[in-house]
């Protein structure tokens, strides 16, 4: 049996909640909402370091760093290379789950709404 409808929010939660971790293995990929949901139901997500939008944002001690890079298509797009024991290490290494979100604080949404409220109030005036 399969299921088509898509998760709510309540049971993606729960499902990243049961998990003891999370891998965010994409490559170059901006700021992957997968990554950041994981962390704020409290699962730890390891990422690789150096590449993509969310290397920025996450604790040191959750990234792997890559060993080489690549070149590949037309464009000649630099992609990471890791050795899998790296992520084996920080899997093997990753601290128990604790409870509570993992997101740095300015990412948590108490601390981030007002400034989005602002822009969206302004943008909205601005428009007027």
């Amino acid at each position: 049996m399969t299921c088509n409808m898509p998760f709510t929010d309540e049971q993606m939660a729960w499902c990243y909640s049961a998990c003891d971790v999370t891998l965010g293995i994409g490559m170059s990929e901006g700021f992957g909402y997968p990554i950041f949901e994981s962390l704020a139901c409290g699962t730890p997500c390891i990422h690789g370091a150096d590449h993509g939008g969310a290397a920025e944002h996450m604790p040191e001690d959750m990234l792997v760093k890559p060993v080489h890079v690549r070149i590949e298509g037309v464009y000649n797009s630099v992609r990471p290379v890791h050795d899998y024991r790296d992520w084996y290490q920080k899997l093997y290494l990753m601290p128990k789950k604790t409870g509570g979100s993992l997101l740095p604080a300015y990412l948590d949404w108490n601390a981030l709404w007002p400034s989005w409220k602002e822009w969206l109030l302004k943008g909205v005036s601005d428009a007027s």
